[in-house]
């Protein structure tokens, strides 16, 4: 793994995880961490965005705009341009 590393103290029982894991992938501790935390962070966006749109149903008034906004833009997709 290329660039900068740090040292970040963890659990032990995560130290043998992580060392089990790597080692049934064969991939390293830091590829496993690395992958493990990309996965986390899109979990975390995805989340946010769930409970955003959760909260858009809530609200009718805006519920509608929303879809009134996206009816127009919709209406962009066949704009004329021929497909490759």
């Amino acid at each position: 793994m290329k660039g900068k590393s740090t040292t970040v103290r963890i659990a032990e029982s995560s130290k043998s995880a992580l060392e089990e894991i790597a080692d049934k992938i064969g991939a390293t501790q830091i590829e496993v961490l690395a992958e493990a935390i990309e996965e986390y962070r899109r979990k975390v966006i995805l989340d946010a965005v769930n409970k955003s749109f959760a909260r858009l149903r809530e609200n009718e008034k805006a519920r509608k705009e929303y879809e009134e906004e996206q009816e127009d833009w919709d209406g962009t997709l066949a704009d004329g341009l021929e497909e490759y």
